[in-house]
């Protein structure tokens, strides 16, 4: 904490919070690097200045990531051994800067400065890598479908980024009116034109997504080694231990292995294999074996999103599992002749989905399973009206 206080003057005094909102949003990582209250939250742990960055970070401003590119710059100043001398901290920073910013338009990644000394080795090869990761990430990281709607040589700023480092949820609005709930650490990319041409973002992390309708342009994310292609759906995305598990609320959504779907779009081949998840569906992908299991979510709710009346008084089965399949949208399967002279008297409004089934299992002696994001219900039929009180 120490070198801060040698190399940067520290002013307390906060400005006009309004103020201060507006003019953040036009900073840049090298804008941040120089001002006195983000240097103050960095550096000091400053109560004020903490208190004014902890909420202007939370609001998911466009240029968060210039924000983090700087956090991270300065932290790693700070930790640098042995201590600079600010003339020293002031010129290699700004070195820094202009060398992160016009970076060689041909390799994409930042050139290193021709002199500095013995002493600035680990420190400026730290905040080069933090700068590089940065541009790869934001430039050559990219899957080839989005990659193929960039200039050949574009500036960073051509991609927009939305971080959510926060340790809380934080919702973002996407230009075409889609907006994705960012869990804690993750982060979404699109290109400048999102919603005109096309619409494809990436996702690095878990998100929830509420896609806008727009028949004429699929909505397409990018997410580890999968591609989700949806149009007016709502969907969440989850990922740990080397799998992703994609949940579908409603609509509908295609999922493919990203490499077999670059490789059928460069074919241009009208037929394009993948999993198709309705409403209560999702599919988990296990990176190891490349495979998709899809499978029905564990808590299945209402189309409606609202709890829906489920009274049945000496109601035929058929008629009870035609009920629950326009509630929940799940596909039920069934010898329905089997269970024509079966008889339900139940109140199954406000119960889960699987105790609903174990219910009605129960009364006419059948028992069900799981198979392809369905329900399959196997049962020897009813010989006499069964009753549940």
């Amino acid at each position: 904490m120490g070198i801060c206080l040698k190399i940067f003057p520290i002013y307390l005094k906060m400005k006009n919070a309004r103020q201060a909102m507006q003019s953040y949003q036009a900073y840049k990582a090298g804008d941040f690097l120089t001002d006195d209250s983000f240097i103050a939250w960095v550096c000091h742990r400053d109560a004020e200045a903490t208190g004014f960055w902890t909420n202007w970070m939370e609001q998911a401003h466009s240029n968060r990531s210039e924000a983090l590119l700087a956090k991270d710059i300065l932290e790693a100043l700070v930790n640098q051994e042995p201590p600079v001398r600010s003339e020293t901290l002031t010129q290699e920073t700004a070195q820094i800067m202009r060398r992160v910013r016009n970076s060689g338009a041909e390799t994409g990644y930042p050139a290193f400065p021709m002199r500095f000394s013995r002493r600035w080795a680990a420190g400026i090869g730290l905040l080069f890598l933090l700068g590089a990761a940065w541009l790869v990430w934001g430039v050559l990281g990219m899957p080839p479908s989005l990659l193929s709607f960039l200039p050949t040589h574009h500036p960073p700023d051509e991609v927009v980024e939305q971080v959510n480092h926060t340790r809380k949820p934080v919702r973002v609005a996407l230009p075409d009116g889609s907006s994705v709930l960012l869990q804690a650490h993750s982060r979404v990319q699109h290109r400048v034109g999102f919603g005109r041409e096309y619409r494809a973002v990436i996702l690095t992390g878990d998100a929830d997504f509420e896609i806008a309708s727009d028949t004429g342009s699929p909505f397409l994310l990018y997410t580890g080694d999968i591609v989700a292609r949806a149009t007016g759906s709502g969907f969440s995305v989850k990922t740990a231990h080397a799998q992703t598990v994609l949940s579908v609320r409603n609509g509908l959504v295609t999922v493919y292995t990203r490499k077999e779907f670059e490789r059928r779009r460069n074919d241009d081949t009208s037929v394009m294999p993948g999993v198709v998840l309705t409403p209560n569906q999702q599919v988990v992908y296990r990176e190891n074996r490349e495979t998709f299991e899809k499978q029905l979510v564990a808590k299945p709710v209402p189309l409606t999103g609202e709890a829906t009346s489920l009274e049945f008084t000496d109601a035929p089965l058929p008629a009870v599992l035609a009920k629950l399949r326009q509630t929940f949208g799940i596909d039920i399967v069934c010898d329905e002749k089997l269970l024509e002279k079966c008889r339900l008297t139940a109140s199954l409004t406000g119960i889960a989905f699987f105790e609903q089934l174990r219910i009605i299992c129960d009364d006419i002696g059948a028992y069900y399973e799981i198979t392809d994001g369905k329900v399959i219900l196997t049962t020897a039929g009813c010989r006499e009206p069964g009753r549940v009180q």
